[in-house]
């Protein structure tokens, strides 16, 4: 099936990247939260202890709780690569997919903001793109003040967000 196109190409091509680095997992609609739809899949990880998820935020649409989506054919604003304790998530299917190391996934990072809770990353490449890092030991310097797109992602304390 083609990639659905969305208005920005250069934004599209984000999205197609993106499903690619994922394996094109379908993920599942689970809340709606005033006019946003929350679509979730929990990522196997050989730590049995460790709950990975990718969260996709869109626009609130009228696919059911429950439903299933591939990741392609949402138009998220916001990705989230997340380690989560949230007991919620966890009937969500799970998706494997492998790594890649890939230089198109390994775009660089430039620090623009910090305190001890976030790190805030621009991308030179991609300027409608802010990461922000997630902070797990409050410390002021836990992420460089460089690093890639690659490296953010696996850390799953990651938020991708598309700036419009």
């Amino acid at each position: 099936m083609m990639m659905k196109q969305f208005v920005n190409p250069e934004i599209s091509y984000f999205y197609e990247m993106m499903d690619d680095y994922f394996d094109s997992p379908i993920l599942y609609k689970m809340e709606e939260i005033d006019d946003t739809s929350i679509y979730v899949i929990q990522i196997k990880s050989m730590l049995l202890n460790e709950k990975r998820y990718i969260i996709l935020f869109c626009r609130k649409d009228n696919f059911a709780i429950g439903s299933g989506r591939p990741m392609k054919e949402i138009g998220w604003y916001c990705l989230q690569c997340r380690t989560l304790e949230k007991e919620s998530y966890e009937t969500v299917p799970k998706h494997f997919f492998v790594i890649k190391r890939e230089p198109r996934f390994s775009l660089e990072l430039k620090l623009h903001n910090r305190n001890e809770k976030i790190s805030i990353y621009e991308c030179p490449k991609i300027p409608f793109l802010e990461i922000s890092m997630l902070h797990t030991k409050n410390m002021l310097y836990e992420y460089p003040e460089e690093g890639n797109l690659l490296s953010a992602l696996e850390t799953y304390q990651t938020i991708l967000h598309i700036k419009t």
